[in-house]
């Protein structure tokens, strides 16, 4: 439980710096580090419901369905509005050298980590 804790804890403060990273970036209209960053950003997604999810799980005392969804919910809120902001600001790229969302590189972590709060939310 600690060690998950330890992963989770060090995931929550890369993502952290990660938005805060992506606001500043949007603020500066630094375009060629919104498409690195909507990739970290994701990565670290990814990871963080792994690490949150393998938490859950290795918990002691019972936790509800509910209570873990509500916590998943909030995290994807904010990482989305995150993406959101990258994607809106690489949408309105007017130079034919503004960067593209990297779609792949976004939707297949995120997929795979909901796929592993899925099978948490199955276990529960």
């Amino acid at each position: 439980t600690n060690f998950f804790l330890s992963l989770h804890l060090f995931g929550a403060v890369l993502t952290g710096y990660y938005i805060l990273k992506t606001g500043i970036a949007v603020f500066k209209n630094s375009q060629h580090t919104y498409r690195p960053l909507a990739i970290k950003i994701s990565f670290i997604t990814c990871f963080q419901l792994i690490t949150g999810s393998l938490l859950a799980l290795s918990v002691t005392h019972g936790q509800s369905v509910f209570a873990f969804c509500s916590r998943i919910g909030l995290y994807l809120l904010l990482v989305g509005f995150a993406e959101g902001m990258l994607f809106w600001k690489m949408k309105q790229g007017v130079s034919q050298y503004a960067p593209t969302f990297p779609n792949t590189y976004v939707w297949s972590p995120l997929a795979a980590g909901m796929a592993m709060v899925l099978m948490t939310i199955i276990i529960l």
